[in-house]
């Protein structure tokens, strides 16, 4: 696999991503439950996601993956 944002590996990053992604989703989707805003989920949320996922490259355009989970269908 050659990801466009971290090294080269083999197919488990395709598990690891969507386990990546599917953490922002139910994260995202639970906090805005719980009445958070936008930007309060954001806040929050990255900085949960950078503590677990620890050593991956390529989260400067996270704030926008959440702002997009939260846009989206509920």
């Amino acid at each position: 696999m050659v990801p466009d944002h971290s090294p080269v590996g083999d197919a488990s990053l395709i598990g690891s991503e969507r386990a990546f992604m599917a953490d922002i989703v139910s994260r995202t989707q639970a906090l805005k439950s719980e009445g958070k805003s936008a930007e309060e989920t954001k806040r929050v949320l990255a900085a949960e996601i950078t503590a677990k996922y620890q050593g991956w490259t390529g989260l400067n355009r996270l704030e926008d993956a959440i702002g997009k989970a939260y846009s989206g269908p509920p």
